[in-house]
């Protein structure tokens, strides 16, 4: 190789780094939350997901007086995974010389809401792993095509209103609108409670997964707490 040709590699090179530095350097980074109340560093990951994957415009509109959804549109969530501390570090990531509006408000309600969603799920720890469990094989029964195993597990009350075979037609209908197996990636789960009670446990988790190659489709796995137990009471698309 020409000596005139390494130079020019160097150069490229060279370009290239600089460029990436300037565009870092012009992004400020803050991290905002250590996520790292499970033992299993998975479960941390899941949690993180559920926190980055919020529907967090619509939680800001019920929080800040006067907030725009274009505020934060320069502002991004991103996860940093540290597996050898088994936690995760959640960041804002903004514009260095341009900072969303309202900024300090924002922070302020979105680490508040982290803190709770934390307590939230630490506090239904037993219930998320068993039904963590029981999503994990009902997906598997899925791909292996075993239906009437998956049918078996949902609750007395849907099956007293569904058929097997409705069921089938149900499953026949989700292929038809895109749904594949091998597309199906986690992207949260909710919480939710029937009363304000803090002392109880949650009474419903349901769990959603998108489809990689598009988003806008996802089906939801939902389990209600019968005396601490969790049982399948829906699985919907979207």
């Amino acid at each position: 190789m020409k000596k005139t040709n390494i130079l020019i590699i160097f150069s490229v090179i060279a370009l290239i780094f600089t460029s990436c530095n300037i565009k870092e350097n012009n992004i400020e980074i803050d991290e905002i939350a250590d996520i790292d109340i499970f033992e299993n560093y998975e479960d941390n990951v899941k949690l993180s997901k559920d926190i980055v994957n919020q529907n967090w415009n619509e939680f800001l509109k019920t929080k800040i007086s006067g907030f725009d959804p274009k505020d934060t549109k320069d502002l991004k969530f991103f996860s940093n995974t540290r597996p050898q501390e088994n936690k995760l570090i959640i960041q804002f990531r903004y514009p260095k010389f341009d900072k969303p509006k309202n900024l300090e408000k924002i922070r302020q309600v979105t680490v508040d809401k982290i803190e709770e969603l934390k307590k939230q799920q630490k506090k239904n720890e037993k219930l998320i792993f068993e039904s963590t469990k029981k999503v994990e094989e009902l997906i598997e029964m899925l791909n292996n095509e075993n239906y009437s195993e998956f049918y078996k597990n949902l609750h007395t009350n849907i099956t007293k209103e569904f058929t097997y075979e409705q069921f089938l037609s149900f499953l026949e209908q989700i292929k038809e609108l895109g749904f594949e197996n091998n597309q199906r990636e986690y992207l949260n789960k909710a919480l939710v409670k029937f009363n304000d009670s803090s002392n109880e446990l949650t009474d419903i988790i349901e769990y959603r997964y998108w489809q990689k190659n598009n988003r806008a489709k996802y089906e939801s796995f939902n389990f209600q707490n019968f005396d601490e137990k969790m049982e399948l009471v829906g699985y919907r698309v979207y």
